[in-house]
């Protein structure tokens, strides 16, 4: 029973692709959320349903040390460029909300926003989960890039629709408590 089962979840079969699929949702959805717990357990689980199929694949410790050390190269480049996008993103923030002049408390707070120290987990996650944080990066991306391109067609369907409405002037209200 138990190699039917292994059997039905091999790589390549259909239930592989569907476990695949939703490990990668799980994954997604935790690193945006900045949980890495859960997707450390989902991986290790599927790694011991997994295990024989990796292990017969026959590369050597070296090969895999390798892959592992281009692995991390890659998610420290990636966590590089998403610290960057992050930080930049505050800061465009504070400065959109308050200008360019900070008072010295919002100057704090920002800086305690964008502290490294205080956001380890998410360059950890960002590193060691960087596949998927650069596929729903990307995605995000070309999603915005589209709402961009198309707002102003959204905005005057908005401005015709309200345009449309006769304003009424304000009707005057006394206060009899004078």
């Amino acid at each position: 029973m138990i190699n039917t089962l292994l059997t039905a979840i091999g790589i390549g079969t259909i239930w592989f692709w569907i476990i695949t699929l939703v490990a990668s949702i799980i994954f997604i959805a935790s690193i945006e959320n900045d949980h890495y717990k859960t997707p450390t357990a989902v991986l290790a689980l599927l790694g011991l349903i997994y295990w024989k199929d990796i292990t017969a694949t026959g590369y050597g410790w070296q090969t895999i040390a390798i892959a592992v050390a281009v692995y991390a190269v890659i998610g420290v480049v990636w966590s590089a460029f998403r610290w960057f996008k992050y930080v930049r993103s505050k800061a465009d923030y504070y400065r959109k909300s308050y200008g360019n002049m900070l008072e010295d408390s919002k100057l704090r707070e920002l800086k305690r926003l964008v502290d490294v120290a205080d956001n380890k987990s998410k360059i950890v996650g960002w590193v060691a989960w960087w596949p998927w944080s650069m596929f729903w990066n990307i995605l995000g991306d070309f999603f915005t890039f589209v709402y961009d391109q198309v707002k102003g067609i959204y905005q005057k369907i908005t401005d015709n629709a309200i345009g449309k409405f006769d304003v009424a002037p304000e009707k005057e209200t006394r206060n009899y408590r004078d």
